[in-house]
């Protein structure tokens, strides 16, 4: 069973619904499936680039290719490799700088000459749709909600899937039904080989922290982007306070790329330096970053709690056994069942917020990938295939 993943990037460390789909498709070739990874808008590579992805067969287009030799490229490649399933991963931004992907379902439908399945996978969907959105993004989401919708009426899926319940419901309501498949850590977890080790790595530069004791500190973690738009407050003071009750210090680790955020970082750091310590670890190896994390008190998401289900960062998270702190809302209008998230290791910043993070312990590290594969799988099962003897 042959399968061509198509998304936006590949590369490394560099596009989380890349990542994503690389580990998916790991753990399906570790089953005996065969696949193949094909990317149409990269923004690293500036030609075209065939190479192997931890032993699977990547095609990468470059966004400096013209559309044209993209789409004329891929249907190549994707013939050469002869999939049974096609998989399209959708990020509007990726095809055009305001999301308005007008005419491209029908340029990704001429891909499938053979008339394979189709799985289609929304990684994002319109702007505007919470309550609080301006009429600018209202206007612009309504747009690009036209041309996204457009995707499952011309492409015709055998099955749809998103990441969280919120969007699942935003697509429903625009006439496309899509099953949930959760969003996972693109960070494996790899066991610490001595007590303390991953904070050791978080405080190889700082001397102050390295004479004292781990049990001095609050260790809260930022992992990957950084919102320009998240509020620090009330929450760093609602931390501040409690961290008082419990005499320890605020240590605020970034790790990874905080691209646009890095104002933001300095901000923080520059309002909140005299009480508490700002790390900047910056990027490191999956390893280091995964012992770092274990290390970590808290972490937090700057995803609003609606949709914290699209949270590569909460998932990362999660699956080290860290509770992580939400402050962000959004309203969508639906009914608090669809709105709740449900996790165990998730502290909403509400009326219990103080009660919750004092009360907070770690969890164990469990790695989600196995169960979102069975899911894939799973949806594969019903599909008329020649070649059903993989699933």
């Amino acid at each position: 069973m042959k399968i061509a993943f198509i998304n936006s990037s590949y590369e490394p460390g560099k596009d989380g619904p890349g990542d994503y789909t690389r580990l998916l498709a790991q753990e399906l070739e570790r089953r005996g499936w065969r696949c193949g990874l094909f990317s149409f808008a990269d923004r690293q590579s500036q030609h075209y680039l065939e190479e192997s992805q931890s032993g699977i067969s990547t095609f990468r287009f470059s966004k400096n290719q013209s559309w044209e030799k993209r789409f004329e490229g891929l249907r190549k490649s994707i013939q050469k490799f002869e999939p049974d399933v096609l998989s399209l991963g959708i990020v509007s931004y990726a095809l055009h700088p305001k999301g308005i992907v007008r005419g491209f379902a029908k340029e990704f439908a001429g891909l499938n000459g053979q008339g394979l399945p189709w799985h289609l996978m929304y990684q994002e969907i319109w702007i505007g749709a919470h309550r609080e959105a301006t009429m600018k993004d209202r206007i612009v989401g309504w747009i690009q909600k036209r041309y996204l919708v457009e995707f499952s009426r011309i492409l015709k899926p055998q099955w749809t899937d998103c990441w969280n319940p919120v969007h699942q419901e935003c697509l429903r309501k625009a006439g496309v039904h899509a099953a949930i498949l959760p969003i996972m850590s693109t960070i494996a977890v790899h066991p610490e080989l001595k007590e303390n080790e991953g904070w050791d790595e978080v405080i190889e530069d700082n001397d102050e922290l390295k004479s004292s004791k781990r049990d001095r500190y609050w260790a809260i973690g930022f992992f990957g982007t950084l919102h320009p738009i998240w509020p620090s407050e009330p929450l760093f003071s609602k931390l501040r306070n409690l961290a008082q009750v419990k005499n320890k210090k605020l240590v605020f680790v970034a790790l990874g790329d905080l691209r646009s955020g890095k104002a933001l970082w300095e901000k923080l750091k520059n309002h909140y330096q005299t009480d508490c310590v700002f790390i900047n670890k910056g990027e490191s190896s999956s390893e280091k970053i995964s012992r770092m994390i274990q290390s970590f008190d808290f972490g937090i998401a700057t995803t609003p709690w609606q949709i914290l289900g699209k949270s590569s960062t909460a998932a990362a998270f999660f699956e080290h056994g860290v509770p992580v702190i939400v402050n962000r809302e959004e309203s969508y209008g639906y009914s608090d069942k669809i709105e709740s998230f449900n996790h165990p290791l998730a502290i909403r910043m509400d009326e219990r917020f103080e009660e919750k993070i004092l009360a907070a312990k770690k969890g164990p590290a469990k790695a989600v990938l196995p169960e979102v594969a069975d899911l894939f799988v799973s949806r594969l099962r019903p599909l008329p295939l020649e070649n059903k003897s993989w699933i």
